[in-house]
């Protein structure tokens, strides 16, 4: 590229900034220049009113939408003008807006049709006709006006010691963009720049172009000016692509990785300032005061009317199988190849039938007991059912108050005692069918189906709305009435637990089904069998005996085992009038008496018929049973304890980022690197044109101290901790974001800074 000499030779005619004749300060100023670019530029942009200025420009750039929104905000407006060196404009409002307006693809618009081609480069940045003033919403375009900003401002600073200088480094800037005098002549600094040092007058502008080309080719080699000299070998251009390129990727992985951690700094802090105000929000002297007695006795309501849509919902999703496989038995009915035929679907239709109906069928048993009030209700079954102990839901509906305005949540119930009806005569239909006359005979079936299928469909659309209402009505909710937040909490850990060790339960016992089965094989191996049989049973006493914990090292807070302990209740609210505890129940069981005490000490070739059939018929029943009913109540748990209580909360949002950090920190990587992978390596990036190498750290400890951070939540809510327990560990997880975040944030410095000498260069 051009050295000091050359370049100050270049701007040698003329006079007056943007071409003005050079001194011999203006020579020793620019190799003092290039001796520490980098030093330079990085004292410019340390000034306090340079950085005033870019924190304003991001500050209220996003909150501009339309063109005028722009020309209103003179300061934004300035300092995008002067990313295209078109500052000066700024006061022509008449003008910006009619370049704002230009089409940037038509090359006959206003914007490209003016004699400098930076404001069809603005109008095409902004493209304002479709985006109006949103494009500058964007980081990745905040940024690049801020690049472009700085280098336009420092040259600006250079040129108030110098305008030669500032010349001279504009220049180098500049002319390798330009591949042709056309280009030259398309930018007015550089137009000024050229003519005025090759000593041609302004009055050139009015010759044709091609005359004014001619006139500026006859002293002027454009592609000589973008290489040291005529010898320099076409790969040095190459290097320097090649090397601005590098620079460009490795700028796009770091700001992947700042991108993530900016969001997850903001997400923190919002959630702080959440849980710093939750003192001013619980005081029932303070801005919820008129809300809190109205959600204090609506909490009792709600939590059973969660519980009861939790049940419909699982017993909805069982019976859309059954309902559509009872269609499809009965279709199948009508080309039966023969009698056999029939008789097998006759036989899977009576047993579909006999798991919804009856009390203990799938519909009856969608009962959510209260255990405020010892009752059992039902959604399916509104007007209840003495014989299977349903109390009746007065109204078939549930109305909750929870706002002084009068907003409630209201769940309406069915009554599906004629689809249960309508099913059993389906059934009586469809055994008493002939294969001789199964046509005819399977009307009454399809008929009997058609009703049950309307009055199903009914009840799955009620539930959804139920389902949908709650959710909607109490999410945009503030919830400000202070309840058990630890009892509370540990509850919800414990169903979460007792799901968690059901499931592995249910693991356990299929391995256990497959040694009774192989057990049955006359040539078995019994000792071998055995041997795991016990291993597996050791296991299986460990999952169902040993309930979860957490521990700070010191103290641990072990929760309830709901796999031997039976329902337990924890009390949400003792404040409640009348003075009876508002309870919410863990329909816990007893696996240690149901499974592990009725397993054989060894399995033999006279038991393992009996051990094969008892896990598919007691065991395995028992342990989806409880995992079921607690997967119903942890929607009931999750009510409370996520939205009801003012500091779960703000737990519950703690513990969103931990579960989705992975796929946000995936979301990091840019070109196959992610800086805040555990197992990445820095970025070597070398820069062959200069002869540097940079390192660009990778954050690999970043997800082990903010994840350790994070999960010192679960002991400080399991131990009662404080609200300053609870922002300490905000402030650990902050400070680990933070802190990647400022070194990567300075690496990404460091990188514009030599993007910017390379362009330069």
């Amino acid at each position: 590229m051009l050295n000091a000499s050359a370049a100050l030779a270049i701007l040698g005619g003329g006079g007056g900034g943007f071409g003005a004749g050079p001194t011999i300060s203006s020579l020793a100023a620019f190799k003092n220049y290039q001796k520490d670019q980098v030093k330079a530029r990085e004292a410019f942009m340390d000034q306090q009113t340079v950085q005033n200025e870019i924190d304003y420009f991001k500050r209220n750039a996003p909150k501009l939408n339309t063109i005028e929104d722009l020309l209103d905000n003179q300061r934004v407006l300035r300092f995008v003008l002067s990313s295209f060196g078109l500052e000066g404009d700024a006061d022509k409002p008449g003008k910006i807006k009619a370049i704002l307006k230009s089409d940037p693809d038509d090359v006959n618009s206003y914007a490209n049709r003016l004699n400098d081609k930076r404001f069809g480069e603005f109008a095409k940045f902004m493209n304002a006709t479709k985006l109006g003033a949103t494009n500058l919403h964007i980081s990745s375009n905040q940024n690049e006006l801020t690049d472009k900003y700085l280098a336009n401002e420092f040259e600006k600073d250079m040129g108030r010691k110098s305008p030669y200088l500032r010349d001279a480094i504009f220049f180098l800037r500049e002319v390798n963009k330009a591949t042709s005098t056309y280009d030259v002549l398309g930018s007015l600094p550089m137009r000024a720049i050229v003519t005025q040092t090759i000593g041609l007058p302004q009055e050139i502008a009015r010759q044709s172009l091609e005359k004014q080309i001619s006139l500026i080719e006859a002293k002027f080699d454009i592609t000589k000016a973008s290489l040291n000299s005529e010898d320099t070998p076409r790969t040095s251009l190459d290097v320097l692509t090649d090397d601005i390129s590098a620079l460009a990727t490795a700028r796009k992985q770091v700001t992947g990785a700042v991108n993530v951690l900016s969001s997850l700094e903001s997400q923190l802090t919002s959630l702080r300032t959440t849980l710093q105000d939750v003192p001013n929000v619980t005081n029932t002297s303070g801005a919820y005061a008129a809300e809190i007695p109205i959600q204090e006795a609506a909490i009792e309501s709600l939590l059973q009317q969660k519980g009861l849509i939790a049940k419909a919902d699982s017993a909805v999703t069982e019976l859309d199988t059954i309902v559509n496989r009872l269609d499809e038995i009965t279709a199948a009915a009508r080309t039966a190849e023969d009698a056999d035929a029939l008789t097998a679907l006759q036989n899977e239709f009576t047993s579909l039938v006999s798991q919804v109906t009856g009390n203990t069928g799938i519909v009856n048993s969608a009962s959510f007991t209260d255990p405020n009030d010892g009752n059992s209700y039902n959604l399916l079954r509104s007007g209840g059912d003495g014989g299977a102990g349903i109390t009746a839901i007065a109204g078939d509906s549930i109305t909750t108050t929870v706002k002084d305005d009068g907003t409630a949540v209201v769940t309406k119930g069915v009554d599906l005692a004629n689809f249960l009806t309508e099913l059993q005569n389906a059934d009586t239909n469809f055994q008493a069918a002939n294969f001789a006359t199964i046509t005819t005979d399977i009307v009454a079936v399809e008929t009997n189906l058609g009703t049950a299928g309307t009055d199903f469909s009914a009840a799955k659309v009620q539930n959804g709305v139920n389902s949908a209402g709650i959710d909607g009505t109490v999410a945009p909710i503030v919830f400000a009435h202070q309840i058990n937040s630890t009892i509370i909490a540990n509850g919800q850990s414990a169903v979460d637990d007792g799901i968690k060790r059901a499931n592995r339960t249910l693991e356990l016992l299929a391995d256990i089904r497959q040694l009774s089965e192989d057990a049955l094989d006359p040539a078995a191996d019994l000792v071998a069998i055995n041997d795991s049989y016990s291993n597996i049973v050791s296991l299986l006493t460990a999952e169902i005996n040993t309930p979860g914990s957490v521990t700070d090292g010191t103290t641990t807070v072990t929760y309830d085992n709901l796999l031997t302990g039976g329902a337990t209740d924890y009390i949400v609210q003792s404040t409640n009038p009348p003075p009876a505890d508002v309870l919410i129940r863990a329909n816990g069981g007893a696996l240690d008496t149901d499974i592990l005490a009725a397993l054989p000490g060894t399995i033999t070739a006279g038991n393992a018929q009996t051990l094969y059939d008892d896990i598919d018929n007691t065991y395995t029943p028992a342990g989806e049973t409880l995992r079921d009913q607690l997967t119903a109540d942890k929607a009931v748990f999750d009510l409370a304890a996520n939205k009801l209580d003012p500091y779960g909360s703000v737990d519950s949002q703690v513990r969103t980022i931990q579960d989705g950090l992975d796929g946000l920190l995936a979301g990091a990587a840019r070109d196959d690197r992610n800086l805040l992978s555990e197992h990445e390596q820095d970025i070597l990036l070398q820069l062959d044109s200069i002869s540097t190498l940079l390192t660009i750290s990778a954050e690999t400890g970043f997800k082990s101290s903010f994840t350790t951070a994070l999960e010192s939540l679960e002991f400080q809510v399991a131990n009662g901790g404080s609200q300053s327990e609870r922002e300490q560990v905000l402030n650990d997880a902050l400070f680990a974001a933070s802190s990647a975040l400022s070194s990567l944030r300075g690496e990404d410095y460091a990188l514009a800074i030599q993007e910017e000498i390379l362009n330069s260069r």
